[in-house]
């Protein structure tokens, strides 16, 4: 097959100097699949797609997807390959723009191109990076795979090049979707001769099953296009208009948690495996949410509301002075401690019950860098010092991390060198309580201080500020 010179485009694949390679092992299937895949890799030689590597340095596996035509395409799983490439920061049109600049005109014709990203080469000294395994051998891509990180980029990088002149008047283009406009029918036959007489000279090759040409309206990017404007595409509403109002709890619960829903249906788990295939072009990145949703604050009020008799005191002193006081003849006391790390540092959340007085909430800033398990053992730590400081003897000790709890029992062995100073400082201060008893508990169940340590990581501080806690 024709491909677009490798003196145009050509897909290279850098790596980060920091990466690893990352070899996975071959993932277990069915033989009827194994049998639907083997076809598809003799198919793929035949058209040299893929050629037989021995001794790869990289491995990425497969994922055999069912087309709707009955046949298997096979999916690279190239996400540990992805990660390890910066990213290609070559500009990819605007979906809006192009859609804007599509709608009015009289004349369309709509074109894909022919196993588009297949078209271009992958260059020689990268093409062993793509290697993927299969239960029939090992493999290589010699063309662009899809599922690649910067595929897109580069292939409308190629675009660009051949269309520079035309693109933006007589041609939209976006990675592989080319639209020929028209002001005027007349006009039309003029345009397509011009791109054909493009295409043809840059070896660019179209799929005919996908190519409609003078049509007066046409899907373009998710919209329907036309002389008059643009208008939604009813395939994509059609679902929510033919959708049956629920008749029952469980289907109203359905419309309300989507997502559940999608992940509950086992029939949809390959459908979801292709998407997040797709996913993978887009270089998304999680970030977590900066803010503590209130929410929480209420369940645990719900969950434990005081006394009606209790009235809130309002007169607090000051913002930086907290005031505790504690019965003297109180000395068993109950400790829930729980730590948050962010990028500037964490954040301790602790509270402590007394036998028969009112909890005693407190959260603090730690301004250092640290772990989850470093933020942990500070929340720990600084829980025991103020039971020691209220003359607490006996102690019962409540949180949600295993690993601390269990180092602390002396279950799991610290090996970290940083956590050794903690767990000591720990055992010593326990060594002053005459009796204490630490024990894990759910997540779920140490909400009010997790969020107590969240809200203390996340609230800023200026480097003058400092927090006074009186102990009466």
């Amino acid at each position: 097959m024709p491909r677009i010179d490798p003196d145009i485009a050509v897909h290279n694949i850098t790596l980060k100097p920091d990466s690893k390679p990352v070899k996975k092992k071959m993932r277990k299937m069915h033989p009827r699949i194994a049998l639907l895949v083997k076809e598809e890799i003799q198919r793929l030689l035949y058209v040299s797609f893929i050629l037989p590597i021995d001794y790869p340095q990289l491995i990425s596996n497969i994922v055999p997807v069912t087309k709707a035509t009955g046949g298997l395409q096979i999916c690279t799983d190239f996400r540990d390959l992805n990660l390890a490439c910066p990213k290609d920061d070559f500009p990819l049109p605007s979906i809006d723009q192009l859609v804007d600049l599509t709608a009015g005109h009289e004349m369309l014709s709509l074109m894909d191109g022919f196993s588009g990203y297949n078209q271009i080469l992958v260059a020689l000294s990268d093409q062993h990076k793509t290697a993927f395994i299969t239960p029939w051998g090992t493999f290589y891509y010699h063309v662009m795979p899809f599922g690649l990180k910067n595929a897109r980029a580069t292939y409308q990088r190629a675009m660009t090049y051949i269309f520079p002149d035309i693109m933006h008047t007589i041609l939209e283009d976006y990675v592989n979707d080319l639209l020929g406009k028209s002001k005027h029918c007349n006009e039309h036959l003029n345009v397509l001769t011009i791109i054909f007489d493009r295409l043809l000279q840059y070896s660019v090759r179209l799929q005919p099953k996908k190519c409609v040409f003078g049509v007066l309206s046409g899907k373009l990017l998710g919209f329907i296009v036309s002389l008059h404007g643009i208008e939604v595409n009813p395939s994509k509403v059609k679902a929510i208009l033919e959708m049956p109002p629920p008749k029952n709890l469980k289907q109203l619960r359905s419309l309300q948690d989507p997502i559940h829903y999608m992940y509950a249906k086992p029939h949809l788990n390959q459908c979801i495996t292709c998407w997040l295939m797709l996913l993978t072009d887009l270089d998304l990145k999680f970030v977590q949410q900066k803010s503590i949703k209130g929410q929480t604050i209420t369940d645990q009020l719900a969950e434990a509301p005081l006394p009606g008799e209790q009235f809130t005191n309002f007169n607090f002193p000051d913002e930086l002075i907290t005031t505790l006081s504690l019965r003297e003849e109180s000395y068993q006391m109950t400790l829930f401690f729980d730590g948050s790390k962010c990028q500037c540092g964490g954040g301790a959340g602790i509270v402590l019950i007394p036998l028969d007085a009112e909890p005693m909430p407190l959260s603090f800033q730690l301004d250092f860098p640290c772990t989850n398990n470093t933020a942990e053992y500070e929340a720990l730590v600084l829980g025991l010092q103020v039971a020691l400081h209220l003359g607490v003897k006996s102690i019962n000790i409540f949180g949600d991390s295993q690993l601390v709890v269990n180092q602390v029992m002396g279950i799991y062995q610290c090996k970290n060198e940083e956590l050794q100073k903690y767990k000591h400082y720990v055992d010593s201060l326990l060594t002053s309580f005459t009796r204490y008893s630490i024990q894990t508990i759910p997540r779920s169940t140490n909400k009010f201080v997790d969020t107590m340590a969240c809200l203390a990581s996340q609230i800023p501080t200026s480097p003058t500020d400092s927090d006074i806690f009186i102990l009466v």
